[in-house]
């Protein structure tokens, strides 16, 4: 919109002194859209979609595949990227999940990768909370039947971040709670 604002204007809540405040467009790279080629159901490599993306975790039950060598090569996915929908229904746009490597793929067009500079579990757990939840449902745009977020509303996505010691703490403790709970 053009409009100068004072991040400090903008913050939510109290953080620790050693945390600070950022933006996913600040602590990650690579933010790209994925690819809009028709997939099929065989192919030499999966391609996730917006249903693989479900509680945080990459599901891989229902796969499609390319053979595209072009797009292999365009839209490969790395160890710990981060994918978010960006097209979904208005309770589902900006649903995210960490790659771990389930299985070799690109990622199609209606997501989009982010590589953080920080540590990926910490980040997908920001992801997943109601503080992240309220900005997408602030900032979606509405279309019939389809809400979207741009790679620049998800850039500019503010959220507190501890350092890195802190942050695999907390990822840990979480990633140890999920893994009792399922």
């Amino acid at each position: 919109d053009g409009i100068e604002r004072c991040i400090d204007d903008e913050l939510p809540f109290e953080i620790p002194d050693s945390w600070e405040w950022t933006t996913i467009g600040t602590t990650c790279i690579n933010i790209q859209y994925g690819s809009s080629r028709k997939s099929e159901s065989t192919g030499t490599m999966a391609v996730l979609r917006m249903g693989n993306i479900q509680n945080g975790r990459i599901d891989t039950q229902k796969l499609v595949y390319t053979s595209d060598k072009e797009e292999i090569a365009h839209y490969p996915l790395e160890y710990n990227d981060l994918l978010f929908n960006r097209t979904n229904s208005k309770e589902l746009v900006g649903k995210t999940a960490i790659y771990k490597s389930e299985v070799s793929a690109i990622y199609a067009g209606y997501l989009i990768r982010i590589t953080p500079l920080i540590d990926s579990d910490y980040l997908n757990y920001v992801m997943q909370t109601q503080f992240y939840w309220v900005y997408c449902q602030n900032v979606r745009s509405d279309a019939i039947g389809q809400s979207n977020i741009n790679a620049e509303k998800l850039k500019n996505f503010i959220y507190p971040l501890p350092p890195l010691h802190e942050q695999k703490r907390i990822a840990k403790k979480l990633n140890s709670i999920f893994t009792k709970i399922k």
